[in-house]
């Protein structure tokens, strides 16, 4: 039906395409926000794909796949923004226990995300370097999977953090009552 040149177009595409919708999938699951330029990416996709099938024009084909790369792109800034969001709200909430304690490397880690982050919010290094961004997309998330899996144990020492805290505040409320109930016999 088709010549092999156009079955490897397909496949290539596909496979864009496939790497596209994962990335929605995580998105989906990340955050219960609909991110829409990455989803209308590729419905343009979809609708360039239908005219390269109608009218066999190569730009089309180059169209389509320009805009699934495009949601991809999308798709990972955004996970990127989420992910960084959910670093900062996990730092703010264990702030009171030592992130060392659990993740080892833990200020190296932070340190690698903050020039992640600023080599992120560049402009010319998102729409040039795309293998790169690539690459520390994976590095993030990877990042935050390191400290999902740690915060079972961050619980635990938040858990105790705060019961020694309760211990504290209370032995000293009772020897203070048991001092001014001591100076007024």
């Amino acid at each position: 039906m088709y010549s092999d040149n156009k079955v490897n177009i397909f496949q290539n595409l596909k496979k864009l395409f496939d790497e596209a919708e994962f990335l929605e999938k995580e998105l989906e699951i990340e955050s219960s926000a609909y991110f829409q330029p990455s989803v209308n990416e590729l419905r343009y996709a979809a609708r360039h794909l239908l005219n390269y099938l109608v009218n066999n024009k190569d730009v089309d084909y180059e169209e389509s796949k320009a805009h699934i790369l495009r949601a991809i792109y999308d798709a990972r800034d955004m996970l990127l923004l989420l992910y960084y969001e959910k670093i900062n709200e996990f730092e703010k909430f264990y702030k009171s226990v030592s992130i060392s304690n659990s993740i080892a490397n833990w200020v190296q880690i932070r340190a690698r995300l903050n020039k992640i982050k600023m080599l992120s919010a560049d402009p010319e290094f998102k729409n040039n370097n795309r293998e790169e961004f690539d690459r520390t997309y994976n590095e993030v998330k990877d990042i935050w999977t390191l400290i999902d899996a740690a915060i079972p144990e961050l619980d635990k020492q938040l858990s105790l953090s705060r019961k020694n805290k309760i211990i504290t505040i209370t032995s000293m409320t009772i020897a203070i009552i048991s001092a001014i109930i001591a100076f007024l016999k």
